[in-house]
């Protein structure tokens, strides 16, 4: 099984969840969760499974949560590779649903680093006589163009939706190189800027109904699938690293917001989240000082998340060997003083995200944040 099989003790579960030790134990026994025990010296202990502490989860977050109705829609987006979109996405979709939220991972990039840092394969034919759980066998090209030949209408989301961290965790669409034919498809479909939007608002009360947040992970270059992306999100969150300010990106993502607008097409409210920050790098300083100076109060700029080694760990491993690798985000990773630092500021980012999101979806209408007069237009 990829994925990484940890045992969380007790005092593990308490600070994921953000709460007592004596809070998880009333939690547990109201819900008849049994743990497993193992060897503790002369004795044993209790510890319970990642599939165990996302119930929790759940059914802490049902008592006290916003609801978003028809689901939010956060695209993960910027046209440069190299900046962690995947990695956000992945950590993102874990740290939402530690806060209890229902949560759906699109991976829409062929290269598919989201779908193999949550354990699949993506590059084995599934064999009938040997069915593997953890090989890609279906795109979101599926339920959103009927397949070939073999029907009229695309597929129900629920016949591809892939549960890598079991009933309680983030659902995962996946994705291999096959993606690439859905540049076609939407090329050449009437309306394709509007093709995601309008899936979504049509599956809200069908498909979507279970979920409170749809997260889309972007391939790291401009298409209409990445234009289609961002039109269909309630929030663009861009990934801006701090070791090498991408200004030719972010201008050109820029001008691009500018022209789906000028198309009468809706723009999303647009968040920057500064990554792989280094707290001993002046440069790093310095490009926060600049984004905030050049981004303004026109994009709010999230709380930044910091370089580590343990982010692209896995997905590094999985691509080196020649058997798939355990993997875990950090998110899911015990809550000790080592991923302290990380677990703080993903936090962080998830919780400055949904204030925004709450603020985005009380407004009658919400504005993009490249809405004219305010636009500016970047030359790189």
């Amino acid at each position: 099984m990829p994925i990484k099989a940890l045992n969380y003790r007790l005092t593990d579960i308490a600070p994921m969840l953000d709460v007592s030790d004596t809070t998880v134990r009333r939690m547990i026994d109201d819900l008849g969760i049994q743990a497993h025990r193992i060897p503790a010296g002369s004795t044993t202990r209790p510890v319970y499974t990642i599939e165990q502490v996302l119930q929790l989860a759940k059914s802490k977050r049902q008592r006290h949560r916003p609801v978003f109705r028809p689901p939010l829609v956060i695209s993960v987006y910027v046209p440069k590779g190299g900046v962690g979109k995947s990695t956000i996405t992945n950590e993102l979709a874990a740290e939402l649903s530690l806060q209890g939220f229902n949560v759906l991972a699109i991976d829409l990039d062929d290269q598919a680093s989201l779908t193999l840092m949550m354990g699949f394969n993506t590059d084995e034919m599934p064999e009938k006589d040997k069915p593997n759980p953890w090989l890609v066998n279906q795109t979101f090209v599926s339920v959103l163009f009927p397949d070939e030949g073999e029907s009229k209408t695309a597929r129900p989301l629920a016949e591809i939706l892939r549960a890598p961290y079991g009933e309680y965790g983030p659902k995962l669409v996946t994705a291999d190189i096959t993606l690439g034919k859905l540049v076609y498809i939407l090329t050449n479909s009437p309306n394709r800027e509007n093709a995601i939007r309008h899936w979504v608002a049509r599956q809200a009360n069908k498909d979507l109904n279970e979920f409170d947040i749809v997260l889309i992970d972007n391939a790291p270059s401009t298409s209409v699938v990445s234009r289609a992306a961002i039109v269909a999100a309630d929030l663009l969150l861009v990934p801006v690293r701090l070791d090498a300010l991408t200004v030719k990106s972010i201008g050109f993502l820029a001008n691009e917001l500018t022209s789906l607008s000028n198309n009468k097409l809706d723009v999303p409210q647009v968040v920057a989240v500064p990554n792989m920050f280094r707290h001993s790098s002046s440069r790093s300083a310095r490009v926060m000082a600049t984004l905030q100076k050049d981004f303004g109060e026109e994009v709010p700029i999230a709380p930044h998340i910091s370089e580590s080694e343990r982010f692209p760990k896995s997905l590094s491993l999985l691509l080196d060997s020649g058997e798939p690798e355990q993997v875990l985000p950090v998110t899911f990773e015990s809550w000790n003083r080592s991923f302290e630092r990380q677990h703080q500021e993903i936090r962080a980012v998830a919780q400055y995200l949904l204030n925004i999101a709450e603020q985005v979806r009380r407004r009658e209408d919400p504005p993009g944040l490249f809405d004219p007069p305010k636009i500016k237009q970047i030359t790189p």
